[in-house]
């Protein structure tokens, strides 16, 4: 995926043992051909393959499926569960540290400045779904010993991106050489950053095996307009 492609390549330049899971095994190797990386083939929606991993191995969980669809049900009964098995189960394969991806759509509709300890109140499927994997996954801790940074993602922006965001549709119009652009008044104030700061924040989150609940954010509105 769009986060995922970029912090391959970072982790791989720092020396870093990667095992990456995917349900496309020959799409991975044509996007990191030329990294040294092992590929496990596994659609986490279906039975896990066998695993072996070292006690010390973390892991960096950004698999969600049906985006931009924010309000369909499939969140909740198919993406919530699927997450939720699949880091169980390497937990219990070994590995002993977890970073997840999570969304600032947890918070609900909220205006103004969102700390972390604001409480949740999700009015989609997608943020309820993420928002119960990350209390599901607190319970766990009762269980299991691990680290979770629950790192909850805003806006990015960036090379590689979905298609279907705003930015890359803008940029679509003009190199076709469109006279409008059709859009609101873009006056929403949002949280942007770039997706070379995203990455910076998840693998530090990553290498230091920290614990607790992230905002991965600039702390500065900007209207969409601006933008």
């Amino acid at each position: 995926g769009f986060i995922g492609r970029n912090i391959v390549h970072l982790l791989a330049k720092m020396g870093c043992k990667i095992q990456i899971i995917s349900r496309d095994q020959i799409r991975c190797k044509k996007i990191f051909r030329d990294l040294p990386i092992k590929i496990i083939e596994w659609d986490i929606n279906h039975n896990p393959p066998k695993i072996y991993l070292n006690n010390d191995t973390s892991l960096l969980h950004l698999a969600w499926d049906g985006l931009p669809n924010y309000t369909s049900l499939h969140h909740i009964e198919k993406n919530l569960y699927s997450s939720y098995h699949c880091i169980k189960f390497l937990l219990e394969s070994g590995v002993s540290s977890v970073v997840v991806a999570g969304t600032c759509m947890e918070y609900g509709i909220k205006p103004g400045c969102l700390k972390v300890d604001e409480p949740c109140d999700p009015v989609t499927p997608y943020g309820l779904a993420k928002h119960s994997l990350h209390k599901t996954l607190l319970f766990l801790q009762n269980e299991i010993r691990f680290n979770l940074a629950w790192a909850r993602l805003f806006y990015i922006t960036g090379e590689g991106q979905s298609p279907k965001s705003v930015i890359p549709q803008l940029d679509s119009a003009i190199n076709r050489g469109d006279e409008k652009f059709n859009m609101s008044f873009g006056e929403q104030l949002r949280d942007y950053l770039p997706i070379e700061k995203v990455t910076d924040h998840l693998i530090y989150l990553l290498v230091n095996r920290l614990n607790g609940t992230y905002n991965i954010s600039s702390g500065n509105p900007i209207s969409i307009r601006t933008l």
